[in-house]
């Protein structure tokens, strides 16, 4: 049986979605007043924690072994095999190791092939990256490079095509171009934070692909939830984070995650002053004020890293 939707639900849904949006209009009105102090802060936290080049241990940091472009290009990839909670600085130089002094000679030779045959496929790279995996995404990118005989392409020229030709984002793209490989639980944030490393000039990017302009979400983790959760308590009213984020006026939404690498930074050099200050914020935001209190503005902490 058919359920057909009536003319009243379609009234509500249009109600809802027509409130949601006035709700997400006023907020964004009242939050560009309220924090007229504040995002500029952010920026400047962001624009110098960026321009430092200290974001700690990440898991996108094999290519800086290599000089050549696409042997940077393959080790980003590579990166996605590699399970940002435990032990990233091991599995890095454990893929090094397996690579060689070049990941593109490596990949030419098809050294990946064997990787994911008979026995091989149940080992372990040093007991902690699964040879089949290696094997899997490798062969996927050959089978993309190399779609029939005598016919090379490229991953970036796939992955440009697609969004010139479908109006897709690099993310839409690249998710096609890998659909059916196997992902683990936070696939989103290494594929986001591939798309940064590939498309990006600045910060984690290595300018490989594009011309850095494209759109590209913001590679979550609970952390970054967090951050923005405390500067923005109940987000979930107003759209989904990336959205949201965009409250925040930064020209690259990516800088969201230089602002938080670099507030912690500053929160633990001045944990007093970032609690009072947190603190003010947060009375401020949950009364829905826009007045500031005498001399706010010298309650921001300091922009200092410390060493």
């Amino acid at each position: 049986m058919t359920m057909r939707i009536t003319d009243e639900e379609i009234e509500k849904a249009f109600d809802l979605q027509e409130r949601r949006d006035i709700r997400r209009k006023t907020m964004r009105a009242f939050f560009a007043q309220f924090a007229r102090k504040h995002i500029p802060f952010l920026h400047e936290v962001a624009r110098q924690c960026k321009e430092s080049g200290d974001f700690g241990i990440h898991s996108f940091l094999l290519p800086d072994y290599y000089k050549e472009p696409k042997d940077k290009e393959l080790a980003l990839f590579a990166c996605l095999l590699i399970n940002p909670k435990k032990e990233v600085r091991v599995q890095t130089k454990l893929l090094k190791k397996k690579f060689g002094e070049s990941v593109f000679e490596w990949y030419e030779k098809r050294k990946f092939v064997s990787m994911g045959m008979g026995r091989n496929q149940n080992k372990r790279l040093g007991g902690k990256i699964p040879y089949w995996q290696i094997a899997e995404l490798f062969n996927r990118i050959w089978e993309i490079e190399h779609p029939c005989d005598g016919v090379y392409t490229d991953m970036e020229s796939e992955v440009l095509t697609l969004m010139r030709v479908n109006k897709w984002t690099a993310e839409e793209s690249l998710r096609y171009l890998f659909d059916g490989l196997s992902k683990p639980n936070d696939y989103d944030y290494r594929l986001r934070m591939l798309l940064v490393c590939l498309f990006r000039k600045d910060g984690f990017g290595y300018g490989l692909w594009g011309n850095g302009n494209e759109d590209i979400s913001c590679p979550w983790t609970p952390r970054l939830t967090s951050f923005l959760k405390e500067w923005m308590p109940d987000y979930r009213k107003y759209g989904d984070k990336d959205e949201c984020v965009s409250f925040f006026q930064f020209d690259d939404n990516i800088d969201f995650i230089y602002a938080m690498l670099g507030y912690n930074k500053i929160r633990k050099k001045y944990p007093t002053e970032c609690s009072h200050y947190a603190t003010v914020y947060r009375k401020r935001y949950l009364e829905g004020s826009t007045n500031e209190p005498y001399k706010f503005h010298a309650l921001i902490p300091p922009i200092d890293f410390g060493d």
